[in-house]
């Protein structure tokens, strides 16, 4: 049902939703066009942006069957336009880039610093504050004159401040920028002719429309025979009764105030009934009323996640249940998904609806160069780069970003991660020879790699009268990588250099292209948006006689791709990922808001302490947003889905939501009813979700697109057949991180930790490695101190200088006291014995247990440069286990450092069991690791518990456990097994049940072997 008034010269449409005005205008444009006309005759229709542009024509497509030439404007670039039209001049007036410049210019003039001083001091020789206070000016101008066309802000009593605003608006120009009303209906009069060619002028959707541009519209209403026809849903707009109306509604009541001043609107049509919450809330919004009681349903509901990206992994369960359920009736068109800004969260969205087993087709609806176009992003990333972004991790994200790898041509990441790695390159591109940094240097690191491929070895060459130690993992091919990261860290450097000098911004303009083009090689398309980006950042006569630095011209770049509205649809269809901004949102049957966080949205208004505009000329961002929402809320068919991120993910700790969620949720409250808020976990894969529950699901991990029955293993795992003994072992070590490795294939980053400074202290782990290094060394010849300590510090193993030369000198005390220990086993050298043990287990079948064993005096050998710990005497105590079941030795030798590393010792392992029970015991250890591919076996000999401190009760081994986590000295726990805390594992009593018995299965026979 829609409704119609005519006033004047203007025409108001009106109906219950922006679907059935869609329809409407189909009828009219039928109407008012022959069908022959349709094709070649323009239709000239003004709507809030592209994406609702898009969605319109689709509309009126399946209405008209075929319309090719719908001309869409907004309200400033069709104005742009018809002035253009009317007075030609205008085309050549500067635009705002211009003024952005001249403003720059003049502040920096001696006599505008004589003048006023105040502005003077604030920016002093700081060329980014003069910079940032010339773009801020230039959009309070530009307000002045859209907002304030009667200029009255040149009537501010803020003297001070009119005085040195009002020199520069007129030393500039400034009024060039837009013509007034007066001009306007002057240059109508003169050239009447030309709305001829417009024949009528469609205003579709929600519009934003700024006092300037309704006094344009009404000096258009008011020409002859030329109609304006308004499409706008909710034209009367009452919030006097109801409080979702009052606290949302008043920009939608500002804008249908200023449309009433074109003519008296219509009356809205009448609402149909609703039977579910979304409907009933609507309604009452919409006729100002408030129900006494509400449905309690699932057509609203509220998400609370830690991070984006888990608002986005819940977002995308989330639709898959609800496509799924609606039984073909509901697809990714009809799915709408705003946040209050898009940019943040487009990695999120690549990352989990690229890979999820379900895929859905999406658009990204952007307003500037946002983060899902890579070349800009890889461009800013470049033009960022400083001398201390010349680290190993700055380097490689410049790697990963695809518009740089297809440039250089780059194939293998992980052979270049590994290059980073054993090459010791941290930071610095050439370092300080005294200070012993250039060890950790790009120039020597990445000289190392080359000598290596070149020489095809690793052994120490003289280079210069120095040794270099070379540095061979590449071969053939592979090598053209490392050739191409040396060019790629070549540029970097010079691009440094050039970054320090002083050019003019023309100057700048050119340069500029020269690096894009060095790193980028854009693409056709790429270079044409890129030259006109740098054309629009024209004006750069302006500043022509002043040289800036590169950091300036830079800080003007980035606010011009930050804040340029390009309105870009980047996708194939599908659902639509959007900002949430007035006049963006298209009717859905089911719409998520992600982001709705508290302090975050509605956003506060960014005053500035200088801004002559009148008050309320202008609404508030918070206004704007609050509009936003309730628009966004309004035009939602089916379903509402509200996220947030109400979960700290350092302690877990609440974060209070939006105040929209709070006064949605009152309200319903209030009716007896609520929405139901669903707290959702820090990770995907938690436990929780693949258990039958309504509320927490997933459809991410698994082998089938739906999974809701358990973490389970592929068929490959389950059955593999053949299992290495170092396997088990680091099972046995942590199930945890066994687990996530070989069944949810996830690796947190510390396992692939690429350092950017060199070492100041090492901690316990790189003690341990440092200590096993010089052990290895020694058991093939002992070196010297000097001749150990560069091999060291080559591989970026031991702090720099005398630091590193004290911690080479105690890992070879240590270490000696080892293999002293060893000779009074044997002086034979450490040799080392492969065999396999087979088992049987009915659920799997045959299993090949690969054991490979050092051995020395004809007996086992597990040598250790650490004090004793759980997890070593379970090492030993399995290899000793594999010994006697294959009957090939009876006696395993554990050699230690004592308590306080001054000593070291031996335990010996032997004639503990029978080769029966030595199978039997690795019979059971290995049914728990298969069965650990189906769900964690909780176990861990990081907590290094006695087995009579297990206690009876499974609440005082729950207590034991979190004393563990609360008091970790000396409690190395990984980080898998701290996400499994987190989320809440230890609190299930079954898993605590399986701890208990899963600790004295493993560790008791362990515990009596060393008590022997």
């Amino acid at each position: 049902m829609q409704k119609e008034v005519l006033m004047a010269q203007a025409k108001f449409f009106t109906a219950n939703s922006n679907t059935e005005l869609a329809g409407e205008l189909a009828t009219h444009i039928k109407a008012t066009f022959r069908d022959s006309e349709l094709v070649f005759q323009p239709v000239h229709i003004i709507t809030p942006n592209k994406a609702q542009h898009q969605w319109l024509k689709e509309k009126l497509a399946e209405e008209l069957g075929f319309i090719a030439n719908l001309e869409q404007y907004n309200l400033n670039s069709f104005f742009k336009k018809l002035i253009g039209s009317l007075d030609p001049t205008t085309k050549d007036k500067p635009r705002k880039e211009k003024f952005i410049w001249k403003l720059f210019s003049e502040m920096g003039k001696a006599e505008f610093k004589n003048l006023f001083q105040k502005i003077k001091t604030y920016c002093g020789e700081d060329e980014i504050k003069r910079l940032a206070l010339a773009q801020k000016l230039a959009g309070l101008f530009e307000d002045y004159l859209e907002f304030d066309p009667e200029g009255r802000w040149k009537e501010s009593t803020d003297k001070e401040d009119l005085e040195w605003q009002l020199w520069l608006f007129e030393k500039c120009e400034f009024e060039q920028l837009q013509i007034s009303p007066a001009q306007f209906e002057i240059l109508l009069r003169r050239n009447p002719k030309v709305l001829e060619k417009f024949h009528s002028l469609y205003l579709f959707g929600n519009l934003e429309i700024s006092p300037l541009h309704l006094k344009y519209l009404k000096a258009l209403a008011e020409v002859e025979n030329f109609r304006l026809h308004i499409y706008r849903t909710h034209l009367r707009f009452d919030h006097k009764e109801n409080p979702l109306a009052q606290n949302w509604g008043d920009h939608l009541t500002r804008t249908n105030n200023q449309l009433n001043q074109l003519g008296n609107l219509p009356e809205n049509p009448t609402l149909p009934e609703a039977d579910n919450l979304l409907g009933r809330i609507q309604k009452d919004i919409l006729t100002d009323s408030i129900s006494k009681e509400l449905p309690k349903d699932d057509s609203i509901l509220i998400y609370n996640s830690f991070t984006r990206v888990r608002e986005v992994e819940a977002l995308y369960n989330y639709l898959v249940k609800t496509v799924d359920e609606s039984e073909g009736k509901l697809g990714a068109r009809d799915i709408m998904v705003c946040m209050p800004s898009l940019d943040p969260y487009i990695s999120a969205i690549k990352t989990v609806f690229d890979s999820a087993p379900y895929k859905f087709p999406y658009t990204l609806v952007s307003r500037g160069y946002s983060r899902e176009e890579s070349f800009w992003t890889a461009l800013e990333q470049v033009l960022s780069f400083e001398k201390e972004d010349f680290t190993a991790p700055g380097v490689f994200n410049l790697l990963e970003m695809q518009p740089i790898q297809k440039s250089f041509d780059f194939q293998d990441l992980d052979l270049l991660k590994k290059a980073f790695i054993d090459a010791n390159i941290r930071r610095e591109y050439e370092g300080d020879e005294e200070l012993e940094t250039n060890y950790a240097s790009f120039s020597y690191g990445l000289n190392r790699l080359i000598y290596g491929f070149c020489l095809g070895s690793e052994e120490p060459v003289e280079i210069g009268g120095k040794k270099m130690y070379p540095v061979d993992i590449a071969e053939g091919q592979q090598a053209n990588d490392l050739f191409r990261l040396h060019h790629l860290v070549e540029l970097l450097n010079n691009f440094l250099k050039i970054k320090a000098e002083k050019q003019s911004a023309a100057d700048w303009h050119t340069k500029l292209m020269e690096i894009a083009d060095e790193f980028l090689e854009p693409e056709e398309w790429q270079q044409k948006h890129f030259l006109d980006l740098m054309l629009e950042l024209g004006g750069m006569e302006a500043s022509a006689g002043e040289k800036i630095e590169f950091k300036t011209f830079f800080f003007r770049l980035k606010d011009q791709l930050l804040n340029k509205d390009l309105q870009q649809l980047k996708g194939q269809g599908g659902i639509t990922f959007s900002g949430l901004y007035p006049g963006m949102i298209m009717p859905k049957k089911v719409v998520a808001l992600l982001g709705l966080n508290f302090k975050e949205f509605p956003r506060r208004s960014q005053e500035l302490s200088f801004d002559l505009l009148p008050e309320n000329k202008k609404p508030e961002t918070r206004i704007l947003d609050r509009g936003a929402f309730l628009e966004t809320f309004l035009n939602a068919e089916q379903k509402v889905l509200l996220s947030y991120i109400g979960q700290n993910v350092k302690d877990n700790s609440e974060i209070p939501s939006s105040s929209l969620i709070n006064e949605l949720q009152d309200y319903v409250e209030k009716t007896g009813a609520k929405i139901k808020e669903v707290k959702h976990h820090l990770h995907s894969y938690n436990s929780k979700y693949f258990v039958e529950d309504k509320d927490y699901f997933t459809y991410l991990i698994g082998n089938d697109n739906k999974l809701n029955t358990g973490k389970k293993a592929t068929e490959s795992q389950k059955k593999a057949e053949v299992i290495h003994l170092f396997s088990l072992e680091n099972f046995l070590k942590d199930p945890f991180k066994h687990y996530y490795h070989h069944v949810l294939n996830i690796y947190y980053q510390d396992d692939v930790n690429m350092p950017d400074w060199e070492m100041f202290e090492p901690n316990k782990l790189e003690e341990w490695n440092i200590k096993y290094s010089v052990l290895n060394q020694n058991l093939k010849v002992e070196l010297d101190p000097v001749e150990q300590r560069e091999i060291l510090i080559n591989n970026g193993m031991i702090p720099l200088k005398t630091p590193g030369e004290i911690v080479v000198d105690d890992s070879q005390r240590k270490v000696r006291l080892l293999t002293e220990k060893l000779c009074e086993i044997s002086s034979d050298e450490i040799s080392e014995i492969e065999f396999d043990l087979p088992f049987y287990f009915e659920e799997s079948g045959n299993h090949i247990l690969k054991c490979k064993i050092p051995m020395l005096g004809g007996q086992g050998l597990y040598l250790s440069v650490s004090k004793l710990k759980s997890k070593y005497k379970l090492a030993a105590y399995l290899k000793y286990l594999t010994l006697v079941a294959a009957d090939k030795a009876s006696q395993l030798n554990y050699f230690l450092l004592e308590e306080g590393e001054k000593e070291a010792k031996i335990i010996s392992y032997s004639g503990l069991m029978t080769k029966e029970q030595a199978r039997q015991i690795l019979r059971d250890w290995l049914s728990l690791y298969l069965k650990n591919f189906e769900r964690i076996q909780a176990f861990s000999p990081e907590f290094d518990f006695a087995i009579n401190d297990l206690g009876e009760e499974l609440n005082d081994l729950q207590i034991k456990i979190n004393n563990k986590f609360e008091r970790p000295y000396g409690f190395f726990p990984s980080d898998y097994l701290k996400a499994e805390y987190r989320d809440g594992f230890f609190e299930n009593e079954d898993n605590l049940d399986d701890f208990k018995s899963n600790y004295k299965l493993i560790m008791q026979p362990v515990e009596l072997a060393n008590s022997k």
